[in-house]
Order: C-alpha cells, then sequence, then structure tokens
C-alpha cells in the first residue's frame, strides 16, 4: 500500500456509525484532495481543531454537508444548506445532548460557513464531536477521503 493511503480503526471514528461499521478498518485516499477540493457528501477524516471545551489528540471521521460560502442550520436529524434540506445523513440523530455541546454552530440558528472550510457531522449526531462541537474546520485540517472499510 503506497503512503497515499492510511488505514485506521473504526474504533477511533465512531460517529460514523452505521455507515462505518465499529470494530471494522477504513482506508483514507490522501491523494485526491491534492488534485481537487473535498466535496459535499463525502466522508473525510480530519484533524480536529483544539476549541473551547473540545481537545482530542485523534484524528476524527466526518461528512461534509456544507462548505465555505453556505449557510448551514440542522434541527432534530435533519440538515438545510441556504434554506433547503439537504438530505446527506442516514435519519439515526436524537438531537443535540443534554449538555449543550451542538447548538452553537448552527443546530437551531442558521451558521454560515467560512471561506476556506468545511461544516463536518458524523452521520450519528447523539452525543458526538463534529462541526456542532467545534465549528467548520479549514481545509488543512481535511487528511483525505474515506473510500473503503475493510
Amino acid at each position: 500500500m503506497s503512503h497515499f493511503f492510511v488505514m485506521y480503526p473504526t474504533g477511533m471514528i465512531s460517529n460514523m456509525t452505521p455507515t462505518l461499521p465499529m470494530g471494522r478498518r477504513v482506508v483514507v485516499d490522501r491523494l485526491t484532495y491534492r488534485q481537487r477540493d473535498p466535496a459535499v457528501g463525502e466522508i473525510v477524516m480530519l484533524v480536529p481543531p483544539r476549541t473551547g471545551r473540545f481537545h482530542s489528540t485523534s484524528n476524527l471521521a466526518g461528512r461534509i454537508v456544507a462548505i465555505g460560502g453556505e449557510t448551514v442550520q440542522m434541527l432534530s436529524d435533519r440538515v438545510y444548506v441556504n434554506g433547503k434540506e439537504r438530505d446527506l445523513l442516514p435519519r439515526v440523530s436524537h438531537g443535540p445532548d443534554e449538555d449543550g455541546f451542538h447548538p452553537p454552530y448552527g443546530v437551531q440558528e442558521p451558521y454560515q460557513v467560512p471561506a476556506g472550510y468545511y461544516f463536518v457531522v458524523g452521520d450519528d449526531r447523539s452525543n458526538i464531536f463534529d462541526s456542532r462541537s467545534y465549528g467548520a474546520v479549514p481545509r488543512e485540517s481535511i487528511v483525505g477521503r474515506i473510500v473503503k472499510t475493510l
């Protein structure tokens, strides 16, 4: 396997169940994003920012639901981008957690994603960390796209 592909155990990325089942490995393509920008709907591996209450030393996975310049809003398990529903995610959410980690970044109020940033959400949206917790992520935080499970 070349250095352009990296394998990670899915235990590190539990926020993507059921799309990426626990206990399996994922293959991350690190080459594609050297040739083009990440796209809406793609599942990516990223280095999370260290902001506010969120600090992680492990890479995370998430699905890109909005890109720079778009306005995202999440209500329950539905994603709205520029006022229209964007149906990308499995319906597995239980809404924001009781501790309030998610509301600051577009769950209840619209959030405009800054240019050069990506709003990334886990497919399992209950009690997990994603852009609702730490905000949109800059392009340089995206390691690559997840292309396969093993």
